[in-house]
């Protein structure tokens, strides 16, 4: 689904929130692609507000969906090579499902 794909957007990554004077949130990314492709996700109400160690915190909502507040903990991750070409992360959901995406 949609959702799926923006899920996978919003925590398959290695970007850092920082925080400005004002209260804006701002990525830090490796690549200006993978901070692209977060706040594509971020557009869409899949945004990235904190990562703490290995958990992330990702408020879902936006138009016409009900707002949450969603933690993920990683538990592992494959990061992305020129070679390979993809990254990859194992997390544990909230449901406490756990997942590769």
């Amino acid at each position: 689904s949609v959702d799926d794909f923006f899920e996978v957007l919003a925590v398959s990554h290695t970007v850092v929130v920082t925080e400005d004077q004002s209260g804006a949130l701002n990525y830090e990314a490796e690549s200006p692609d993978e901070g692209a492709l977060v706040e594509a996700a971020a557009g869409v109400g899949w945004r990235l507000v904190g990562r703490k160690g290995q958990t992330m915190t990702v408020d879902r909502g936006g138009t016409g969906l009900s707002r949450s507040s969603l933690t993920y903990t990683v538990l592992a991750l494959n990061a992305f090579t020129s070679s390979r070409k993809r990254q990859s992360v194992v997390v544990k959901r909230p449901s406490g499902e756990l997942v590769l995406l």
